[in-house]
């Protein structure tokens, strides 16, 4: 008699609600995973879905060290929650159901940077890419260093590396890399300025500067490095005195996070359930009628399973239907389905045992499936290319979702498990290499989910057009002044002069002065009986000056290599221990070897190595004569934007000589010692610089 008044009291309090509240949408699929490891330095990770991911947020775990994924309105359609992945910075990837939620762990082998982005109905991270790339896809520039400072002290630890990295909520992260775990670090807040105390910590000296991170649009201006008597300082100045710092150690790893302070207000974020406001109050009631009543408020259907049981008692005071359904549910350790607009309400076990046999009926059904023959023509990619991707058990590489109610197993002898191919355990696949023909024998299902997969690989690739400037510029300029003084035996008399006065000649005699072969000697001499006495005074003043511009390039398509090169290959002599010589062929080349990689914002990543080798002098070897080879190499890797010109490097060398010949004592007489010495002055400067610019050709690819 008393439950009776309670229900009906309880049915006129919620007479006042008007409406009908129905389930909320569908929430978004993810249907697979794949992952990247063809970067060179990176790691990347795409999540599918069946729509766009309406809203998500990352954050970093340093115990255990995990990447976490909050996808908010999202579920997952794999057909298993946790896969192994072969990467050098990632171990596993774990999917998890958490209410309306879904929750994604990325298990790291250690700390890296990181990048979510989204495109279309994919979730793309990207992990372990080098600092520059990911601040210029920012937008942000490198923190640069102001200004140095002199190691003063050392510790029981060292630091060996501190980055900065702008966090997704807008906060500053300092990440600090230190020898071993014994740390001991202090925040101590000073006005608008925040000391981080390294106690009995010493720096590398590379690293005692100024980190200019104001570009970065952070509460954080700049990161005084420095060292005392007790141990190592950051002396962090902030934009106001109105912040929050906390720290969190990981090993030999310290991220120190300086954010705003937040004003202390009510929570005003979107709430995560969105129906009908209710007040509810059941005090030990079975909890089958308290999920009825639940059902009739909001007018939908509801099943419940025999499992059901047990009594509760709730007081809910306006709170949305779904969020006091959901909270039932935990409590009593119970799950649910949605189908369309009917609730399923039972045990977890239930439930997934439930799926599970739908799963194997699914298979068992697809085993009696009819095989069809198809012929896909492959366009831009090769055939055998796309074939291995359907052969080989690609589990570490992808997780498909299960559509239309197929299995995916093992194709042709593959020897992949049945969840980790595109192909139907009876399915084949082969090529016919002469019309780049595709030939698959499987499922109808199947074999559209492999026409989706060619759909979104066999597209034109993007083609990159790398050219390089290489500017050699040799400036010499030589001096030769002074006189020399030569005494020899002539026995013969010269003619017309018996008596052995002076005569005055142009000289006839070569002096030991780089002036003579350049016509700049004046010789005068006296002749006696049987001796010359030659006075010659040298004055020469050359200048040269060389440029040389060479120029490769190259067209290539995204992430191939392509090289070109163009010179000489120089024969020399080997002396085996037999004593046989044999023939040796060296390049002296001028050459460009690339390798483009496309990024998403059309900058482009090179790896480059340029060669410029000159014939040189010739030297004498043990063997004979040989070539010398004069050698201009640069090896690098970095990022250029599409059309923009960057100076890979320089090389600048300067020689500058002063030989002086003289005789002693009297070439050291102000004035009249320049009659008795030589001054030869040479200055030499040699310059090279390597420019490079790269282009996207336009049109390569449908756009």
């Amino acid at each position: 008699m008393n439950f009776q008044k309670k229900k009906l009291g309880l049915c006129v309090m919620l007479a006042s609600f008007a409406g009908v509240v129905l389930p909320a949408e569908a929430a978004t699929k993810l249907e697979n995973i794949k992952v990247d490891n063809s970067l060179a330095s990176q790691t990347r990770i795409e999540f599918q879905f069946d729509g766009p991911v309406g809203g998500y947020q990352d954050r970093l775990q340093y115990d255990p060290e995990q990447l976490v994924l909050n996808l908010s309105d999202a579920e997952s359609a794999l057909l298993k929650n946790e896969f192994k992945v072969k990467s050098k910075s990632v171990k596993n990837v774990n999917v998890k159901q958490s209410g309306g939620d879904l929750n994604v762990a990325v298990d790291l082998e250690s700390l890296v940077p990181y990048e979510v982005s989204q495109q279309g109905n994919s979730l793309y991270v990207t992990l372990g890419q080098d600092p520059r790339a990911t601040a210029a896809k920012q937008g942000y520039a490198d923190p640069s260093v102001l200004k140095s400072k002199k190691t003063v002290a050392a510790g029981i630890n060292r630091i060996n590396g501190i980055n900065f990295k702008k966090g997704a909520a807008g906060e500053g992260l300092v990440l600090v890399s230190l020898d071993n775990k014994n740390a001991a670090l202090e925040l101590i807040p000073k006005g608008t300025h925040l000391l981080a105390k390294f106690h009995g910590s010493a720096v590398d000296p590379n690293l005692l500067a100024v980190m200019d991170v104001n570009d970065y649009g952070t509460v954080l201006k700049n990161i005084d490095v420095s060292e005392g008597a007790d141990g190592a300082v950051l002396d962090i100045a902030l934009q106001t005195a109105e912040f929050e710092a906390k720290h969190v150690q990981n090993g030999e790893a310290i991220v120190i996070t300086v954010a705003k302070k937040k004003p202390v207000v009510k929570v005003t974020d979107a709430p995560r359930y969105l129906g009908k406001n209710l007040s509810l109050s059941f005090q030990d009631i079975p909890v089958r009628n308290a999920l009825k009543i639940l059902a009739e408020e909001v007018k939908i259907n509801l099943v419940m399973n025999d499992s059901v049981s047990g009594n509760i008692t709730v007081n809910f005071d306006n709170v949305p239907w779904d969020q006091a359904l959901d909270t039932i549910l935990r409590v009593k350790g119970l799950d649910k389905r949605v189908d369309g607009n009917i609730l399923l309400i039972g045990q977890q076990e239930e439930l997934s045992s439930y799926e599970q046999k739908q799963l194997e009926e699914q298979e068992k059904k697809s085993a009696k499936e009819p095989l069809v023959t198809e012929f896909i023509q492959i366009n831009y990619a090769k055939a055998s290319d796309i074939v291995k991707l359907l052969k080989t058990n690609d589990g570490a590489n992808s997780i498909a979702a299960e559509q239309g109610g197929n299995n995916y197993g093992q194709g042709g002898g593959n020897g992949a498990e049945a969840s980790d191919s595109l192909l139907s355990v009876r399915g084949t696949a082969t090529v016919d290499e002469r019309t780049n023909t595709l030939i698959i024998k499987d499922t109808e299902a199947s074999i559209a989910n492999v026409k989706r997969l060619i759909e979104k690989l066999d597209t034109p690739i993007q083609q990159v057009m790398v050219e390089a400037r290489i500017v050699a510029v040799d400036d010499s300029v030589s001096e030769d002044l002074g006189v020399h003084w030569n005494l020899a035996s002539n026995n013969i008399i010269q003619s017309g002069h018996e008596d052995g006065k002076w005569s005055g000649q142009i000289a006839t005699k070569t002096q030991n002065s780089n002036a003579e072969d350049n016509g700049g000697l004046i010789s005068i001499g006296r002749l006696g009986k049987n001796f010359e006495l030659g006075l010659t005074l040298a004055a020469l003043e050359s200048e040269n000056r060389t440029e040389t511009i060479a120029s490769p390039r190259v067209t290539t398509t995204n992430q191939k290599e392509a090289k070109i090169e163009q010179g000489y290959q120089i024969p020399s002599l080997t002396a085996a221990s037999s004593g046989a010589t044999t023939v040796e062929w060296t390049d002296a080349v001028l050459s460009l070897t690339v390798t483009p990689q496309i990024t998403p914002d059309d900058s482009i990543f090179l790896d480059l190595e340029i060669t410029n080798d000159t014939l040189g002098n010739t030297v004498t070897t043990v063997t004979g004569s040989a070539i010398s080879i004069n050698k201009r190499k640069v090896t690098t890797s970095v990022l250029v934007g599409n059309g923009e010109t960057l100076v890979l490097g320089g090389i600048f060398q300067q020689e500058i000589k002063r030989i002086k010949n003289q005789i002693p004592f009297l070439g050291d007489i102000p004035v009249v010692g320049w009659l008795f010495k030589t001054v030869s002055n040479s200055n030499t400067r040699r310059e090279v610089l390597v420019f490079i610019t790269p282009h996207i050709i336009e049109g390569a690819v449908g756009r």
